[in-house]
């Protein structure tokens, strides 16, 4: 956008295993004196300086845009718990039929609160680094690192929130399309 002014870097992690490669990154972008870290998934196509500047915006310190994942029925990836007293990491591993679920029609405006969204394109204030004790990502058989990473914020009182504003194309699959 016109009159403002970014610096920005990259760092890919090639062959590393993913929890491993967010806690590198948030690390360097520590190190760095950034102000915040954006991680975004490979499979992730046509975000623009205008996304980017709408999670900034926002001004929280954990926002994503939101996708669809790829496989039918194209889950809408932005989740609350239906049992807020169980963790995001146990989630996976629970029985009950109703574990998670899509934020309402009538929610998916603007920024709102979420427990859960995936990394596809997620921008996180490096200040949270700082409020976490270590290691800040991992996963394990149960669950993967968005949700440890989620429990984290949520269990130290930090905001998590999808941005409905920001709507990504994943592997092809966009809001537009999702349901032909």
């Amino acid at each position: 956008k016109q009159g403002r002014a970014l610096q920005v870097g990259f760092e890919f992690k090639y062959r590393r295993p993913v929890h491993l490669a967010e806690e590198e990154l948030a690390q360097l972008a520590l190190d760095l004196e950034c102000t915040h870290l954006l991680l975004m998934d490979d499979d992730i196509y046509g975000v623009t300086a205008d996304n980017l500047f709408s999670l900034l915006d926002a001004d929280k310190d954990v926002v994503g845009g939101i996708m669809h994942a790829r496989g039918f029925p194209h889950a809408m990836c932005a989740f609350r718990r239906f049992d807020p007293t169980k963790s995001l990491a146990e989630q996976p591993i629970l029985k009950e039929s109703t574990r998670l679920y899509e934020l309402p029609p009538e929610k998916r405006i603007g920024v709102q609160p979420v427990d859960l969204i995936p990394f596809a394109f997620t921008l996180i204030k490096t200040s949270v680094f700082k409020k976490l004790e270590k290691p800040w990502f991992r996963c394990d058989s149960n669950a993967p690192t968005d949700s440890w990473f989620a429990d984290s914020i949520l269990n130290a009182n930090l905001g998590y929130y999808a941005h409905f504003g920001v709507w990504l194309n994943h592997c092809g699959i966009t809001v537009n399309n999702v349901g032909l």
